[in-house]
């Protein structure tokens, strides 16, 4: 889906307002992160969500919710068949995000495309050339800090949607911050929202490897 989506500016450099607007805020002009052809996407695909991007990877593609977590595995957004699917978030998920955490699925493809590259942010190094995942919608930007990633089982607690209170959600934030591989300056509280990406990993039988984001307006 090419086509629809090309940089702002030059890869690897973020689309940001020159100066702030009047009142401190974000000007209504603003260069967006990317340039979607939102209709177009949409017309092709019902399901769109937005458009996932993260710069000097291969990461740039579409991000759909289907009524199910198995149709995405082999379609792409249009629907088409294919084996490298589609990054696809959790049905269960608000299509809003503001559950505490959403889910983003994609495969590890043998070719590096989808999510193949979550798991190299087992090293500090990676981590440090790619801090920020952009997620794109029709109304807004947001940026994706990432602050954690590991391997965990598949019924690990990375896939919690929902916590019973602020205390657990504060709790969870913990648990998950102290399995990260690589170390991160970003601040995350019981008000944030997470976004959680998910991959397969091959250390063990299922394992997949998770990469956890704050959720930010750009």
């Amino acid at each position: 889906m090419a086509q629809y989506v090309v940089p702002c500016k030059e890869p690897g450099k973020t689309a940001v307002p020159e100066t702030p607007a009047p009142d401190g805020g974000k000007p209504e002009d603003a260069p967006r992160i990317l340039n979607i052809d939102f209709s177009a996407l949409k017309e092709a695909s019902p399901d769109l969500v937005g458009w996932l991007y993260c710069p000097d990877t291969v990461i740039s593609y579409p991000l759909v919710q289907g009524k199910d977590n198995s149709y995405y595995l082999s379609h792409l957004a249009d629907g088409s068949e294919n084996r490298n699917g589609c990054l696809f978030m959790d049905c269960e998920n608000r299509r809003n995000m503001s559950d505490e955490n959403t889910l983003v699925y994609g495969h590890h493809m043998a070719s590096g495309k989808m999510f193949a590259c979550l798991v190299s942010y087992a090293g500090q190094e990676y981590y440090e050339a790619h801090p920020v995942v952009y997620l794109v919608t029709e109304e807004k930007d947001y940026r994706l800090e990432l602050f954690a990633g590991y391997t965990a089982e598949v019924d690990s607690d990375a896939y919690a949607l929902r916590f019973a209170s602020k205390e657990e959600f504060a709790a969870w934030l913990v648990r998950i911050r102290g399995r990260s591989d690589f170390s991160s300056a970003v601040q995350v509280g019981e008000d944030d929202h997470i976004v959680t990406l998910s991959t397969c990993a091959y250390s063990f039988e299922n394992a997949r490897y998770v990469v956890h984001g704050k959720l930010t307006e750009n």
